[in-house]
């Protein structure tokens, strides 16, 4: 069976953003990260949330699913995105990755739009993601 290759539209909505400064230091800079390091702040939402979209591209072939795209980090089997927390003058205080193995091939296969809620936007390292990539 050849490979299938879908663009996900995917969605971030974020609450809790970290604060404006760490350790005395300006750090107001946070959103979803490319592979460049640029930060895409999102959109501010009328609950205080913040929303982050990107598209990528899913990958099955056969039950194997992968995912590629200018947002997509990490190795094979193991893909995430970063959400990141920066100093203005440069360097990062912290990182969320949100993993993407939660999402099917199911999901691949139909192009669905994907939503995932980070509760916390001041955790830091992997996050778990208790309800999932949800269908919106």
């Amino acid at each position: 069976m050849p490979p299938t290759k879908q663009p996900l539209q995917l969605q971030i909505v974020c609450y809790n953003r970290p604060p404006a400064e760490f350790n005395g230091m300006p750090a107001a800079r946070f959103g979803l990260q490319d592979k460049q390091g640029a930060l895409d702040i999102g959109q501010p939402q009328p609950d205080g949330s913040r929303l982050f979209t990107c598209t990528i591209e899913g990958k099955t072939s056969g039950s194997d699913v992968d995912f590629s795209g200018s947002h997509v980090q990490g190795a094979k089997g193991a893909r995430f995105l970063y959400l990141s927390w920066a100093y203005d003058t440069g360097g990062w205080v912290q990182r969320i990755k949100i993993p993407l193995q939660g999402i099917t091939a199911d999901q691949i296969k139909r192009g669905q739009s994907l939503q995932v809620i980070i509760e916390n936007g001041c955790a830091s390292g992997s996050v778990k993601l208790p309800n999932g990539w949800k269908t919106v």
